[in-house]
This record gives structure tokens, C-alpha cells and sequence, in this order.
């Protein structure tokens, strides 16, 4: 049988296989549960979602935890993220479903009874949305038509946050762009 790899060897060894930076790897192998955890979703998810969770959100709910206690239920934990590779949950949906998981033991389908995550993608419900924000917000279209990105960026927050985080994000530009024209 095979030593483990050291630390530098697991560093190059993701640094090669899944192109990740230099920074991603050394997040990723600063805790054995952290490594652990992506060898075993990365067998079924895309490591580039993996790896952009694990290193950033992810990390931030670990550092509030006793680690040497804690367990993390990768069966769920990977529910949560084929659900977002499928693009059927936002990027909010996943921290509020994985800090649920992490504290509470909650399971996805417990998560789903009492929440609604769904990523909304329907053009009726969002339209009207961006609609009431570029009438709300004739200032930021203005500066938007000016050139302006940032006033862009706001108006798609807007909508956002009247959908609480569900409305694909894609969609919503689209729609405020081919409306603002």
C-alpha cells in the first residue's frame, strides 16, 4: 500500500490535475477534513465548484467549529452541490443549506419542507420584478446608460433581494438589459 502524500506532493498533485491556483491547493490541504471531503465529492462533482466552495464559504463555517469534534455528512454535503451544479439552487441557497447541514444535522430534504430553494428562471415571475426595479430606480438606469457598470450591478442586486437570492442571476440580466435599452 501506498504512504500518504505529503502536503507539497498533495499541493502539485491538485495543482496538476485540477489546474487550481496556488492558493486554492494550499487551502484545500491546510485541513486533512477539508482534503478529505473533496477527494470524496470531487468523484462525482466538478472540481472547479468544489474548489471555489471549499476554499472560500465553506472555510469561513469550518473556522467556527471545533474541528477536532466535528463530522461533516458528504452524502448531503454532495446533494447540496449536484443541486447546484444542475444550476436548480442559487449560490445563496447553498451556504444557507450547507451552514443548516453543518450546525443543525439538517438533511436536504429536511432543508426543502421548511424552505423554498428553487432558483426562480421563469420570465413571468421575474420580468414584472425588473420592471418595478427600473421604475424604482431611474437614477441608476441613467448612470447605467452613462456608462456606468456599478449601476447595473445594483439593479440585479435589487432583484435579487426580492427574490431573496433565488432568481437566476443570468436570467435577470438578460431581462434588465433587453428592458432598459
Amino acid at each position: 500500500e501506498k504512504l500518504p502524500q505529503s502536503h507539497i506532493e498533495k499541493i502539485k498533485f491538485y495543482k496538476k490535475k485540477y489546474n487550481f491556483t496556488d492558493e486554492q491547493a494550499k487551502v484545500l490541504t491546510s485541513e486533512l477534513l477539508l482534503a478529505s471531503i473533496f477527494e470524496e465529492l470531487v468523484k462525482e462533482i466538478d472540481p472547479k465548484v468544489l474548489v471555489s466552495w471549499l476554499t472560500s464559504d465553506f472555510v469561513k463555517l469550518l473556522k467556527e467549529q471545533d474541528l477536532d469534534t466535528f463530522e461533516v455528512d458528504t452524502p448531503e454535503l454532495k446533494k447540496i452541490f449536484k443541486l447546484f451544479e444542475q444550476k436548480k439552487i442559487t449560490d445563496k441557497s447553498v451556504k444557507d443549506m450547507v451552514r443548516k447541514l453543518l450546525w443543525e444535522n439538517i438533511t436536504v430534504e429536511q432543508y426543502q419542507k421548511t424552505n423554498t430553494i428553487e432558483k426562480i428562471t421563469d420570465k413571468k415571475v421575474l420580468e414584472p420584478l425588473c420592471k418595478q426595479v427600473i421604475e424604482n430606480n431611474p437614477r441608476a438606469i441613467q448612470d447605467y446608460k452613462n456608462g456606468k457598470e456599478k449601476a447595473f450591478a445594483s439593479l440585479v442586486g435589487q432583484v435579487m433581494g426580492l427574490t431573496k437570492g433565488r432568481a437566476d442571476h443570468e436570467m435577470v440580466t438578460k431581462i434588465l438589459k433587453g428592458l432598459i435599452k
